[in-house]
């Protein structure tokens, strides 16, 4: 990597987003839990509602789980900064 380039690793934003991606993912479990429990009041349209809910949890878990990392030309940055 050339000299005048900085990478910023963003630990704070790999925590963070560690924590969202699991808080996704025990909210497609719940969810998940609801579906298995035969539920009277459940009717054919809630069941594919949460069914549709799932597969919008995991979309958006498999985008978050692709990240990327800054890269600044510090010779840039000494000109703006």
């Amino acid at each position: 990597m050339p000299n005048n380039l900085w990478m910023m690793g963003g630990s704070h934003h790999h925590k963070a987003l560690t924590q969202y991606i699991e808080m996704k993912k025990r909210e497609i479990e719940d969810k998940q839990k609801m579906l298995m429990k035969p539920q009277k009041a459940q009717s054919k349209k809630e069941e594919n509602a949460l069914k549709a809910e799932i597969t919008e949890l995991e979309r958006r878990v498999g985008e978050s789980m692709k990240w990327a990392v800054h890269l600044y030309d510090r010779g840039v940055c000494k000109v703006i900064c």
